[in-house]
């Protein structure tokens, strides 16, 4: 019976300790990402109507495509299609690809400081950024992840006025500085759309 006792002892105080780290674990990710992490999955708000739908057309054929389509249906702001649709908005394009979350910290204090949303570009974003980066509630401020090639990159960071983030940038804390600048972005599975700072 004694034996028994102290088994169930150590097994309750195993349990407690897991449950903290989780705890500290689970507010760490939050603190860095400023998401709530029971959020993960959000779903877009609604499907536009005739005259939001026209509008986002006549956007798309109004600026030039690049090819850098959504990385996860769950950054859309319209569910059907999945679309996002941002206004002011700082590009941190990333040629040389994001190794971890935590190269990404001063472009998203950054973009909490100013209240402008940020949208990372970059090549192959691995499934676990993804993932917190999409977990933002609807109504709060996301960082959408595109995908794109290193020359799109490079591209569309030449088209809103800033510079490729190199890896060196990011983990240095320099990346803020190449933000490229747009009024208005648009991005679908297929691509996406921008419109730079100084355009009408």
């Amino acid at each position: 019976m004694r034996g028994f006792l102290v088994v169930l002892a150590m097994g309750l105080v195993l349990l407690a300790l897991a449950a903290l780290r989780d705890r500290h674990t689970r507010r760490l990710a939050e603190a860095q990402l400023g998401i709530p992490l029971e959020h993960l999955g959000a779903t877009p708000a609604s499907t536009p109507d005739e005259s939001q739908q026209a509008a986002l057309d006549a956007f798309r054929t109004a600026q030039p495509r690049f090819d850098a389509p959504l990385a996860d249906e769950r950054f859309a702001s319209w569910a059907s299609p999945a679309t996002l649709e941002l206004t002011d908005v700082d590009l941190l394009c990333c040629a040389e690809g994001v190794g971890s979350r935590r190269e990404l910290m001063d472009s998203l204090a950054v973009a909490r400081r100013t209240g402008r949303h940020l949208v990372v570009v970059c090549p192959a974003p691995e499934e676990s950024l993804v993932g917190l980066l999409a977990s933002a509630p609807s109504g709060t401020a996301r960082t959408p992840l595109l995908v794109a090639d290193p020359q799109t990159c490079s591209e569309l960071a030449q088209a809103t006025g800033g510079r490729p983030a190199t890896r060196a940038d990011l983990q240095s804390g320099a990346a803020p500085s190449g933000h490229g600048k747009a009024r208005r972005l648009v991005a679908d599975a297929t691509g996406c759309w921008v419109q730079g700072p100084d355009e009408s």
